[in-house]
């Protein structure tokens, strides 16, 4: 057997041994204190928490994003808001800042001053913690979710590591154990660490002076209403310049039209409204927010409201006088435009937004034609009858309908009254010949007469002599025709038997009536 095969076959005793540093080689380690608030500094250019709503995300939030602040814009809250600096953020950056001092310029205690800013920075990530889901779980949105990631957790137990390193450092280091006189003394003595001190108590002075004078409900009253009168006052200048631009150019512009020259004169503002409205949202969540801090404090909420209305009713009313002034001159310049009678384009405009018994004038799109059949004008009326295709926007079915519309003569200019339909139905529907009321005509009953006119009126002579007449619609299928008093002489289901003969059913009873041809 070879030598070799004779150390094969020994066994191989051999061992991977892992030693681990013990506790006074970590007290004394020179890169693992450092390291810790090298990491905790890095970590704030990371993610925080993640801020979701219904199980969406809307923000990350870096640590250093609650330094400086965040705006946060998302369709999930449909508006944008502001996540504002953070005290404990910054006592806690601070800290790292100042712990990474200590290491670059060695101090006397500088093991208790490294303690001391681990605990301090250690306590205000974990109060930021506490703050935040207090901030969350008070303006009572449930569905709002805050989870803090990886990089607060780190930060979190690099403090504490810290923490712990430098208090057994402290209390290893017999001669280096200070007393309180030392400390002050040590303090007063050494520029850095007196400097370092008193911009510690800067911050906290700063703390305060946010919750007593910058919180001060009254102060924030105030603050908030001016923000108000200020996006007023914009708004109305913006509309004062608007209107003198408009009755610079008013003359020259020779409109035919009040509707048209309306419409111009709404083109131009439009701006300034959507201006408006921007501006008074983003004062409308202030005050929203406000009632979310002050929430459970009504007596100081009831400051706030009291300090705003008051702050407002202190309003310039000098640029609301030029506004109605300008309002007029330009109503009166409107005023003088002879406005023509209603063309289908006027009436397409009128009636979006006005319904009929199964129909909502939604959009203009949906109105394919538009025709006037007849007009009739008094001295203040003017009634038209129209007849129009109809196509739904959702389901693109087709319909016809023949409108009766009244227009009255306002100052001169032609406003929509009122809207009714003689018919509405189906395109295709037999009632229809010719796109017209096939029931249009005089008919016989079996005791009178009657005539249907195509302006969805009727008149009718029965065998005893009396008359009667009044009005008549056709929604779908179902005819209901009234007396001029209103009352509902007969109603039913309208079946045409042949060209010249129909029928009125009812549950009750059936009608017959055959056309006279003369």
């Amino acid at each position: 057997m070879s030598e070799n095969q004779t150390n094969l076959g020994k066994s191989d005793n051999s061992q991977i041994v892992i030693k681990m540093p013990s506790k006074s080689e970590l007290l004394k380690s020179k890169w693992l204190s450092p390291s810790t608030y090298i990491l905790i500094f890095v970590f704030f250019f990371f993610t925080f928490c993640d801020v979701s709503c219904s199980r969406q995300l809307i923000t990350s939030v870096k640590g250093i994003d609650f330094i400086f602040g965040k705006t946060i814009s998302s369709d999930l809250i449909g508006s944008i808001q502001t996540i504002p600096s953070n005290f404990w953020a910054i006592l806690a950056f601070v800290s790292c800042l100042f712990g990474l001092s200590l290491f670059i310029r060695k101090l006397k205690y500088n093991d208790f001053y490294l303690f001391l800013t681990s605990v301090v920075g250690f306590l205000s990530l974990i109060i930021l913690q506490i703050t935040i889901l207090f901030k969350v779980s008070k303006s009572g949105e449930g569905q709002v979710n805050i989870s803090f990631q990886f990089a607060y957790w780190a930060s979190l137990l690099s403090f504490f590591i810290n923490a712990i390193l430098s208090y057994f450092r402290y209390k290893n280091d017999i001669s280096n154990k200070p007393t309180l006189k030392q400390i002050i003394a040590n303090i007063k003595e050494n520029k850095y660490v007196k400097y370092s001190f008193i911009a510690l108590i800067v911050i906290i002075i700063l703390l305060l002076f946010n919750n007593l004078f910058l919180n001060n409900p009254k102060r924030l009253g105030h603050i908030i209403a001016n923000d108000y009168k200020e996006c007023q006052t914009d708004f109305s200048n913006a509309l004062i310049n608007k209107y003198n631009s408009y009755l610079s150019v008013f003359d020259a512009s020779k409109f035919k039209k009040r509707q048209h020259a309306r419409n111009v004169l709404d083109s131009l503002t439009s701006i300034c409204e959507k201006n408006k409205k921007e501006c008074n949202s983003k004062i409308d969540w202030q005050v929203e927010k406000i009632k979310i801090d002050f929430k459970g404090n009504t007596e100081k909420f009831n400051e706030f409201k009291n300090a705003y209305f008051d702050e407002l009713n202190n309003s310039n009313d000098e640029l609301s006088n030029k506004i109605s002034n300008l309002k007029k001159q330009i109503e009166d310049k409107i005023s003088s435009i002879n406005d023509p009678e209603p063309d289908s384009e006027k009436i397409k405009i009128d009636i979006i937004g006005k319904r009929i018994s199964n129909w909502r004038f939604a959009d203009i799109s949906e109105i394919k034609t538009l025709k006037i059949e007849s007009s009739k004008k008094t001295d203040r009326y003017l009634n038209l009858i129209c007849y129009t295709d109809l196509e739904d926007m959702n389901n693109h079915n087709e319909y016809r309908a023949i409108l009766n519309i009244r227009y009255v003569c306002d100052n001169g200019e032609w406003i929509l009254n009122k809207i009714s339909e003689i018919y509405y139905g189906d395109k295709s529907s037999d009632i229809l010949n010719n796109g017209k009321i096939a029931i249009e005509g005089e008919w016989s009953y079996p005791n009178n007469t009657a005539i249907y006119n195509h302006d969805g009126t009727w008149s009718g002579i029965w065998k005893d002599g009396s008359i009667k007449k009044g009005t008549f619609e056709i929604v779908d299928s179902r005819i209901t025709i009234y007396e001029d008093n209103g009352y509902k002489f007969a109603s039913g289901d309208l079946v045409f038997n042949s060209e010249n003969q129909f029928s009125i059913k009812s549950w009750l009873s059936a009608s017959t009536a055959n056309r006279i041809i003369k």
